[in-house]
């Protein structure tokens, strides 16, 4: 994995297969030889593995990788390999997590990217690895080592490269310099040797993997044999069914304006399908058969800018720099997220969990993280994080919020309540204050705030004013209701009202029933029932409503008062049909009490 390369554009991305395979997003073919690359400007050679600086037999400076903080070193020794940076490696845990190197780059510059692997039995069980390499969030291939004894050349007959590599193929080699002149600058080793097609063509069948695709395809050419002045070398690059491309005659000499100078002739946007055939052929000028030293098909790869959610992340871990969680590198999600981390399925995902708990974590919460606006789990519990609780509206998928356990300080936001999905949230065991927002307490929701000494659902005397609001409407609705009850009893029969009593405008009094009058119930005042029985002095017995009380109206006559004390619905109705059925022997009043 090989993270922060190039934020805008990049020209050759190539990885070095053992000794003569060379990958350029897709592959690049290196004839023969092993290869390396001439000394570039700004160029940066890692020794993986590697103790110290040193510059090799070609000029290269190497440095040691001992930037990053994974993996295991190893030295091998592989036969006939003397070189230095052959001898160290590093390599990583069979797991599904990323390891990074981070190069330091310069926006909208173009790089040349290598990278070389040999496994060399390092481990001791002869078992060639296989995994997946990529810049930043975009993939770049899959390697697959093999045994460093085989060629890859295309000298071999086999399946792919030369079809016809045993009859009429002829390798050829020189020791004279080589002119490279190009930007590419392909290795001059490379371009020492050659083939030649001496029976007048070279015939090659290529799997391109991760094709079809648009690519580019370039071949180098130098010529490198030497032959009189009356003979030539033409030939075409013939490509079954795009003929507009096998019109050019290339003359490697005088294209290149003299012998062991680099040509470079090549197509830009092609579309190449998995199955590569071409040929080169010469033309019925030339006496010479076609030659050619390397030749490199780039596969464009459709950059992935990644997470959204990168920028914010990463002030995440500005914080956080010396911690070993924060070391991971890379795109958080792409191609596989950070240990901590859970993201989304979507081609530019976003971070939807953040793990963290236990992690020494200290400070404030980082406000950043109120900008990853796709979050719905945040666990960080268990550390030693200081300061407020931020605003998290930002946040409105978030359905967990773990934060008990640290030492947060002030109180809980009224924003919590605001977040529609949220159902956990545990901020036990903090230094929090304050009320609790209401809304907190009204929705469902599992919530533990205990160990917050100084955090509380509310004022105790408000909930005491709610108990006193609720038992005063409580007995004015009753006192009312009690009224309304009297007034019924008295249907057709006008009353008037004095400031203390009700008194009926019937003057009719109550006679029994052999009288032959109508009988009705009289109601009386509290007033004259408190005067009658001499505010309730005399008790003379009692029964399933109350007290009855012996009382002496002014006009001489003995009454007996009950006292309703049951305030049950069934009580008061009993004690209506009382009064209904025997209004001639019966005399009420009823009266309630009510403290606040």
């Amino acid at each position: 994995m090989l993270t922060s390369l190039l934020s805008e554009e990049f020209s050759i991305v190539e990885i070095e297969m053992e000794y003569f395979f060379l990958f350029t997003l897709s592959f690049i073919f290196l004839l023969f030889f092993p290869f390396s690359s001439a000394q570039m400007p700004g160029f940066v050679s890692l020794d993986c593995g590697g103790d110290k600086n040193f510059t090799d037999e070609i000029g290269l400076k190497w440095t040691p990788d001992d930037k990053i903080t994974y993996g295991e070193i190893s030295t091998i020794s592989v036969a006939n390999e003397t070189r230095k940076q052959y001898m160290t490696l590093r390599h990583f845990p069979a797991d599904s997590r990323k390891y990074c190197y981070t190069l330091d780059v310069v926006s909208r510059t173009r790089y040349l990217l290598r990278a070389t692997f040999l496994y060399g039995n390092f481990d001791n069980n002869n078992v060639y690895p296989k995994f997946d390499i990529s810049i930043g969030a975009t993939d770049w291939s899959t390697i697959v080592i093999s045994d460093a004894n085989t060629t890859e050349s295309d000298s071999v007959k086999k399946a792919n490269y030369l079809v016809d590599v045993a009859y009429g193929t002829k390798k050829i080699s020189t020791n004279v310099s080589i002119d490279i002149n190009r930007e590419e600058m392909p290795p001059v080793k490379v371009m020492q040797t050659a083939v030649v097609g001496t029976n007048g063509s070279l015939t090659y069948r290529l799997n391109l993997d991760g094709f079809p695709a648009m690519g580019r395809a370039f071949s180098y050419l130098a010529e490198i044999e030497d032959f009189p002045h009356n003979e030539s070398r033409k030939f075409r690059l013939v490509l079954p069914g795009q003929s507009e491309i096998s019109k050019a005659v290339v003359n490697i000499e005088e294209n290149a304006l003299g012998k062991y100078r680099v040509y470079e002739p090549g197509f830009n946007n092609l579309s190449l399908p998995f199955v590569m055939s071409f040929k080169l052929a010469k033309t019925s000028d030339s006496s010479k058969g076609p030659l050619l030293n390397a030749m490199e098909i780039n596969k464009y790869l459709e950059k992935n800018d990644g997470s959204p959610d990168g920028e914010a992340i990463s002030s995440v871990l500005s914080h956080y720099s010396s911690a070993d969680w924060a070391q991971e590198g890379g795109d958080p999600c792409l191609p596989v997220p950070w240990s901590w981390v859970r993201c989304s399925s979507d081609q530019q995902p976003r971070i939807v969990s953040i793990l963290l708990s236990g992690k020494n974590m200290t400070g404030d919460i980082p406000l950043d993280i109120t900008k990853l606006t796709g979050l719905v789990e945040l666990w960080l519990d268990g550390n030693m994080l200081t300061g407020p609780i931020p605003d998290f509206t930002g946040c409105m998928d978030l359905k967990i919020i773990h934060l008990e356990n640290n030492q947060l300080a002030g109180v809980l936001p009224a924003s919590l309540g605001s977040l529609p999905n949220l159902k956990e949230l545990y901020v036990q065991n903090n230094r929090l204050s304050g009320t609790i927002p209401s809304e907190l307490l009204s929705k469902y929701l599992l919530f533990n705030y205990s160990g917050n000494n100084n955090l509380n659902k509310g004022s105790r005397k408000n909930n005491q004013l709610y108990v006193i609001i609720g038992s005063a409407v409580g007995a004015a609705i009753l006192l009312l209701a009690t009224i309304i009850s009297c007034l019924c009893m008295h249907k057709g029969k006008r009353k008037y009202y004095d400031q203390d009593h009700l008194v009926s405008l019937s003057t009719q009094n109550l006679e029994s029933k052999s009288d032959g009058h109508a009988e009705v119930a009289h109601c009386f005042s509290f007033s004259e029932i408190e005067s009658s029985t001499n505010n309730f002095e005399k008790k003379i017995g009692s029964g399933g409503f109350g007290v009855v009380y012996y009382g002496k109206q002014k006009d001489g006559r003995e009454i007996a008062v009950k006292v309703l004390t049951s305030n049950s619905y069934q009580g008061k109705k009993e004690f209506s049909n009382e009064v209904s059925s025997r209004p001639s022997l019966i005399y009420r009043v009823t009266f309630s009490y009510y403290a606040l």
